[in-house]
């Protein structure tokens, strides 16, 4: 059985995927809304993607990369430091650490 996961679950895509496929598995800092039944991972920081267990004990097939994909134009507007940050540190981190694996697909 394959495996996905989804990071982000509580964005402004999140709960709608999350809703219509209760078999992935939601991993980020903050729960998806009540209404998804997923199970969820919490995760504080992407920079503790190694110590996640669950990430160590399951072979994941997909991965759907919804972090920094909501706020972008703003945060843009605001700072282009923290829009680096926001947007591109974190999908570069999760790049770097997927690609040891033999994942199907990255979404993002």
């Amino acid at each position: 059985m394959s495996k996905t996961i989804l990071f982000g679950p509580s964005g402004f895509l999140g709960p709608s995927i999350l809703k219509k496929y209760p078999d992935i598995i939601a991993i980020g800092r903050n729960k998806p809304p009540s209404f998804c039944k997923n199970k969820f991972i919490k995760l504080d920081s992407l920079y503790n993607l190694n110590d996640c267990s669950y990430l160590k004990r399951n072979k994941i097939d997909y991965v759907i990369f919804l972090i920094g994909n909501s706020n972008h134009i703003a945060l843009n507007d605001i700072n282009i430091e923290i829009a680096l940050d926001y947007n591109y540190e974190q999908l570069k981190i999760a790049l770097l650490f997927f690609s040891k694996y033999k994942i199907k697909k990255f979404i993002t």
